[in-house]
């Protein structure tokens, strides 16, 4: 079984018990999700099933991301949603036009510290583990994109919603922190709605009932990329694994006797798999 399940994560719960959910259901125990949604977040989480979890690189890295966030303004928090240990309050309450003002100096290119309560890791240990043990792991900015970031609407007197595009590893909590501080107050991320990640949206999506075989998501369906056929004369050289001379520009989606093998390049004009998706079983 090989391919992607498009999820809607429900608030409440995390991403590894969103992968459990999956296993469960499709009776197999070889699943991974493509980027973490936290419990306090809901939307689109990718989960690749089976020899698809190989193309975890090609499916999210610079893939683009869209949310839809709500930030609390005038208090703070270690976590930096409102999930954490309040840290700073009194804050002042922007209104939609201080907000709109400053809006632009947070799209491009920009450089993010990440949260301390984060996945990335600080001498092989992950910053949350450190975070929850008292610590105060040190982290390095990182160059992140930031595509578009609109005020959609107030939702009461110290929160409003945006709609955030973004690269992959933007921290939407860290643009919550940024911008109070920019505003000359504090914010927290107090909702979050992941709609699209790359080929995956919110609008496809499938809620954790509805998990089944026949709603898995074929490779090349997902993976946006031409089709290359291993011509006749070397099927039978390519399928024993010696490299075959071949030519094309990028990756390819590579198909011998019009089956699947995985993602190849050619490199010297040579066929190199950079991911191998084929079953041995078959």
């Amino acid at each position: 079984m090989i391919g992607f399940i498009n999820l809607c994560k429900p608030k409440g719960i995390s991403s590894a018990r969103a992968v459990s959910a999956v296993k469960k259901a499709l009776a197999t125990s070889y699943c991974g999700h493509m980027g973490t949604l936290d419990p306090i977040a809901d939307g689109v989480l990718p989960i690749a099933v089976g020899k698809a979890a190989r193309l975890f690189g090609y499916l999210t890295e610079n893939k683009r991301k869209e949310y839809v966030a709500e930030f609390k303004f005038g208090y703070l928090t270690d976590t930096l949603d409102i999930t954490g240990v309040l840290t700073a309050d009194g804050g002042k309450i922007p209104d939609a036009n201080e907000i709109n003002a400053v809006l632009r100096e947070f799209t491009g290119e920009l450089l993010q510290l990440p949260p301390a309560f984060s996945a990335k890791k600080v001498g092989g240990v992950r910053a949350y583990t450190l975070a929850r043990a008292g610590e105060s792991p040190v982290l390095a900015a990182k160059s992140v994109t930031v595509y578009s970031f609109l005020l959609e609407a107030a939702v009461d007197a110290d929160t409003f919603r945006f709609r955030i595009a973004c690269s992959g590893g933007t921290y939407i909590r860290s643009l919550a922190r940024d911008l109070g501080a920019r505003l000359g107050t504090y914010a927290v991320m107090s909702a979050l709605t992941r709609v699209s990640t790359g080929y995956f949206h919110i609008k496809d999506s499938i809620s954790v009932g509805d998990i089944a075989p026949d709603k898995l998501i074929t490779v090349d369906a997902a993976v946006n990329l031409p089709r290359y056929d291993v011509p006749d004369v070397w099927r039978q050289r390519f399928g024993c694994g010696v490299k075959i001379p071949a030519e094309f520009d990028g990756e390819r989606l590579i198909y011998c006797g019009n089956e699947l093998y995985g993602l190849g390049s050619t490199p010297e004009g040579k066929l190199i798999m950079s991911a191998y998706l084929k079953d041995e079983n078959n």
